[in-house]
């Protein structure tokens, strides 16, 4: 039997009752949520039974350790076999709970599951640890195979990785996720992580991280926040919420980018869901003679995961697919969704490709429609807004034309007006009863040739307004052409 110091005995019964706690608290996590045996539900009580027996393996250690010295190897193998379990059943739940799952994840599973495979058969080898003994500070030193300190830094390369998922989806849906939910999980990879520190006991350390951890992640689940139907609904609802105040931002800034060109208003639209939705990729595809041509990307570089330009009539292509169909067609091997803009008269009038590194959630899918429609929208406002500034445009100029032409024919006007003015001030001059001379005469052709041609300007307004009321009757004769060429001579 090992005989402890003072500080040994504190030491050894904080941490037997930290791995007592965590073995109590998992199991117990366990049965709170095992008459629900769905998939997300059964991720987590794998998560939960590992965590548990690491803490009752370490309770078997510590009392092996000071009762019965020959059971600390196989305890440790199998600690060390559970510690192997645990970045593999938080990697499978994060993805069942969060549905995040993409092809690249499912490879590194895999590869997880393999590295699992050989933690299993050097421990049954007995191949993991050369001895272990502990010392009487209630401390213990360790000698460890070659082998094994390479399945070490594997497993901390996956808590890296794991970790690094369930940060950038926190940060992406921070709105949606549940806090405590987060920061529990953070201390269960606070467990991979203290195995780097060389000067901290790291089985002691790890089941202290996992004992909080198991305290904070009881509380969501005494709330039935992660398995209550009830509770998973409200989670949706929350989630959709969220995205349609997205989609009601980005048509918020359509709106405010009416003012532009069509041009600048696809561009700024492009650019807005890149920004607001947080998607690695956003392009916009436009049809161009029989090919769909990429028009506007964000963020812009050559690195593209799809074609710059497809034949319209190809079925191969998931782009020229969803524009034939004017349907939503998703890649999970590129983790990218094509939405088809169905413009008034239900024809395509472009495909929306956007690209994300995590997998598309339900709730994505079921909005990427209202997303479609919001770019069809814009695209169909800026058409008009384009025809009102054109019929504007033409208003504008017809308006300046009707005012040069108002312009010239009062200077018309104003020349016979002028004649009449004159030869009928000189008629007025004549005493009565006197003879006119040949002079007079000609005044008085004159007065009348500017009447006539009063009369044919003013004829000519007339017509001109009867042409705009839409009134004009067209009165079809013959008439001398030669003679209205030398008169407008």
């Amino acid at each position: 039997m090992l005989h402890l110091t003072d500080a040994g005995k504190v030491w050894s019964v904080v941490i037997f009752v930290s791995e007592a706690a965590t073995t109590l608290i998992g199991f117990s996590i366990v049965l709170l949520v095992l008459f629900q045996l769905n998939r997300k539900n059964i991720s987590f009580i794998v998560l939960m039974l590992d965590i548990s027996i690491f803490g009752l393996m370490c309770c078997i250690s510590d009392l092996g350790g000071h009762f019965y010295p020959p059971i600390l190897i196989p305890a440790f193998n199998i600690t060390a076999l559970v510690v192997a379990v645990l970045p593999t059943a938080v990697l499978n739940f994060l993805m069942e709970y969060l549905n995040i799952w993409t092809r690249q994840r499912r490879i590194v599973f895999w590869i997880e599951v393999v590295y699992l495979l050989l933690i299993i058969v050097l421990a049954i080898k007995n191949q993991l640890w050369i001895s272990v003994q502990y010392l009487s500070d209630g401390t213990y030193t360790s000698t460890y195979y070659s082998t094994s300190a390479l399945l070490l830094v594997a497993g901390e390369i996956s808590y890296f990785y794991t970790f690094g998922i369930l940060v950038a989806h926190y940060i992406k849906q921070r709105a949606t996720v549940d806090r405590m939910f987060f920061i529990g999980f953070v201390f269960i990879h606070l467990t991979g992580f203290s195995y780097l520190i060389p000067t901290l006991p790291p089985i002691s350390i790890g089941t202290d991280f996992l004992t909080i951890a198991s305290l904070i992640l009881i509380g969501p689940v005494m709330r039935q926040r992660l398995f209550d139907p009830l509770s998973q609904l409200n989670q949706r609802l929350t989630r959709r919420t969220v995205l349609l105040k997205k989609i009601s931002l980005v048509g918020q800034n359509i709106i405010l980018a009416l003012d532009f060109n069509l041009d600048a208003l696809l561009t700024t639209t492009v650019h807005n869901i890149q920004v607001i939705f947080g998607y690695s990729r956003v392009s916009l595809y436009l049809p161009k003679e029989n090919n769909l041509v990429m028009a506007y990307a964000e963020p812009q570089f050559d690195s593209l995961p799809f074609e710059k330009k497809f034949e319209i009539d190809r079925d191969d292509s998931s782009v020229s697919r969803a524009f034939q169909n004017g349907s939503i067609v998703f890649e999970k091997d590129s983790n990218c969704v094509m939405i088809a803009i169905v413009g008034n008269d239900k024809r395509s009038v472009g495909v929306l490709v956007i690209c994300a590194t995590d997998i598309f959630s339900e709730d994505e899918q079921d909005v990427f429609q209202l997303l479609g429609q919001s770019i069809s929208a814009a695209i169909h406002n800026a058409m008009l807004f384009e025809q009102v500034q054109k019929a504007r445009e033409t208003a504008d100029n017809a308006n300046k034309a009707k005012t040069q032409f108002l312009s010239m024919m009062s200077h018309d006007l104003r020349t016979p007006l002028q004649t009449i003015l004159l030869g009928s001030q000189f008629l007025g001059q004549l005493e009565p009863g006197v003879t006119l001379n040949q002079s007079d005469h000609t005044d008085i052709r004159h007065i009348r040739d500017a009447s006539l041609d009063m009369k044919q300007l003013i004829d000519k307004i007339l017509d001109l307004s009867r042409i705009e009321a839409g009134q004009i009757d067209l009165d079809c004769k013959s008439f001398d052409f030669a003679s209205s060429i030398r008169r407008v001579k």
